[in-house]
């Protein structure tokens, strides 16, 4: 029996676990799970990156449920704007600071797998449409791919960057 052609949405969700499990690894490698990043992250802890990650993955989804209701989705969030995402992402920070590595790695793993099995309702042809969510400035497999595999891409930065800087 031949294998089913692999789709956009495959090579998002191949590329997005790979970085996430890449950026879980390197984070607990260098011991920075409950540490600061340093400069490299506000200050932040290597937690606090997978919580921001977790933050953005909910903001995903509520998009998607207010297009599903017929409405247009705030973006980035309601009441605020792409010139205040600074004070967005403190919000985010503010909400989960307390919460430990463990609970944290939790939370953004189920994050990461709802927003794919999320995307998985859609039809293939939907996801690259350009125009079928014009909210998301572009096909919405692009936007959800900013929120995972190039988003984990930043997480490992912040923290690539702060081991250089040791």
């Amino acid at each position: 029996m031949p294998e089913a052609a692999t789709t956009a949405l495959d090579e998002v969700v191949s590329r997005s676990d790979a970085r996430l499990d890449s950026l879980v690894s390197l984070i607990v490698g260098a011991g920075v799970e409950e540490s600061s990043l340093g400069d490299a992250y506000l200050d932040r802890r290597g937690a606090d990156v997978l919580a921001h990650l977790h933050g953005w993955h909910g903001l995903f989804a509520a998009w998607c449920r207010d297009d599903g209701r017929g409405r247009t989705p705030a973006l980035p969030a309601p009441g605020y704007t792409w010139d205040d995402l600074r004070a967005l992402n403190d919000e985010i920070y503010d909400r989960y600071r307390a919460m430990p590595w463990g609970r944290v790695l939790g939370i953004t793993r189920a994050s990461h797998f709802a927003v794919i099995e999320l995307l998985e309702t859609y039809p293939s042809g939907a996801l690259s449409d350009p125009e079928r969510f014009p909210w998301a400035s572009g096909p919405l497999l692009d936007l959800a791919d900013e929120c995972l595999g190039k988003h984990y891409d930043w997480g490992i930065a912040r923290v690539e960057e702060f081991l250089a800087s040791r």
